[in-house]
């Protein structure tokens, strides 16, 4: 007799079986070679090209340039596949499939025709693949099996070594640059613009920022792979209005005119990101309806970007200098009382992310905790660095939760205050799960 329970019993066990082998992959696995990867995607019948794919790399914007693009084809009636990371809560909301995370038992399925492969791989004298090495080659045939038109796929780190570099893709965006991951993409915008620009395929569109210091870069490898260049430059746009939390904007260029585009958040750097997004489907579908452009850009929804996740509490994923700068821009007309929850990686330019936002004074109190592991940073080192950089009312609470609780108390004890909750995507996820499952206990 059919054990409905009994067999979601078991699947849920392979699941979670499937995911703790996956995470476990960084404790005995590095990142291989390009070859490496191609035999095993060949092995498994070349996944990655099953699908037409867009290809998007950058410092900081990638995964929001994305679901700005997944929103839109959706608009327009084309079925989608996203692959971004890291995930916040669930290794499965790295698949997504026309806006959902993929299916559960798709994923064991995957998982389990991937680990299948790569043991006959590693039989063979081949390397294991690296943790997200693995992940591209199981999200490819996630995708492979489903119904989508076309796949989105974010470079993890870099681009010209990243495992998604295998694609052949109809066109790669390349979003804004910073100075992140220096330890492996180089000291200089040039030298992170040349590995983010390894992307760019031959005779392959490619879409970027104009007038920045990567531009240069970025231009130079198009012209050596014959590349179609589309710029946004910062004269295309144009913020109308902006409220608490709604941003009206225009974008116009020789051929598209937009006026009194809509987006639902108050991050002015979104602005950009679906300015690229535009340009990107525009020369991917020159036939689009406008409809799709402006529907799309106001139903996107991509969490812990500053996402109000209850009433005046915000969560940004801001981990980098970059990041936090453009967080600030966006404070700047913020008049509340605001306090601060803040956390960092190790391996981070934490003192200049934190130097950047007490000298910014726009803080009353700032609560810092500790999150990432063996990455994670100690909290008194936190502290000391905003002391230094003359931050007054800096409270340690090493755990997350019990932070969030402390700050969200202080928040509420009087009107007009506001929250900020940024540093790290192991902070948001962390707070993520946590209002998820008490979300009621905070309602005021």
């Amino acid at each position: 007799m059919y054990n409905e329970k009994k067999e979601v019993s078991i699947m849920n066990d392979t699941y979670e079986q499937a995911v703790e082998y996956l995470l476990n992959i960084p404790k005995f696995a590095a990142k291989t070679t390009r070859e490496n990867v191609l035999s095993l995607l060949e092995r498994l019948g070349n996944p990655h090209k099953s699908k037409k794919s867009i290809h998007v790399a950058g410092t900081n914007g990638k995964g929001s340039t994305c679901a700005f693009i997944s929103q839109i084809l959706l608009e327009e009636g084309f079925h989608i596949g996203l692959f971004t990371s890291p995930h916040l809560i669930d290794l499965e909301e790295r698949f997504q499939i026309d806006g959902r995370p993929v299916d559960r038992r798709v994923f064991v399925e995957c998982f389990e025709q991937f680990k299948k492969a790569q043991d006959i791989h590693v039989q063979e004298g081949k390397s294991h693949v690296s943790f997200f090495e693995a992940i591209f080659v199981i999200g490819a045939l996630i995708f492979q099996r489903s119904h989508v038109d076309y796949v989105i796929y974010e470079t993890g780190l870099g681009g010209r070594l990243d495992a998604t570099n295998v694609l052949e893709p109809e066109i790669c965006i390349i979003t804004s640059i910073g100075l992140d991951h220096m330890q492996i993409l180089g000291n200089t915008i040039e030298a992170i613009a040349a590995e983010k620009a390894g992307i760019i395929k031959e005779n392959t569109p490619v879409v970027y920022l104009a007038d920045t210091d990567a531009t240069k870069t970025i231009h130079e490898k198009a012209v050596e792979k014959k590349a179609k260049e589309i710029k946004l430059s910062k004269e295309f746009i144009k913020i109308q209005k902006k409220v608490e939390k709604y941003i009206d904007f225009c974008f116009h260029n020789s051929y598209i005119k937009y006026v009194n585009l809509k987006l639902e958040t108050c991050a002015d750097y979104q602005v950009e990101n679906a300015s690229l997004a535009i340009l990107a489907v525009h020369e991917l579908i020159p036939n689009l309806s406008k409809k799709a452009i402006y529907d799309g850009i106001y139903k996107m929804k991509w969490s812990c970007r500053m996402e109000e996740v209850l009433p005046e509490v915000y969560i940004d994923g801001a981990h980098n200098e970059p990041a936090i700068r453009r967080f600030l821009e966006t404070m700047q007309e913020q008049e509340k009382e605001k306090a601060l929850l803040f956390a960092v990686v190790k391996d981070k330019d934490y003192k200049k992310m934190i130097q950047l936002l007490a000298q910014s004074q726009m803080f009353q109190t700032v609560f810092v905790t500790s999150v990432g592991g063996e990455r994670s940073l100690d909290g008194e080192q936190m502290k000391a660095h905003f002391l230094e950089a003359k931050q007054k009312n800096v409270t340690i609470i090493p755990n997350s939760k019990e932070a969030f609780i402390s700050a969200r108390l202080w928040q509420t004890k009087e009107k007009n205050r506001v929250l900020y909750c940024i540093g790290s995507l192991y902070l948001a996820g962390e707070l993520y799960e946590y209002i998820k499952e008490e979300r009621g206990k905070f309602h005021d």
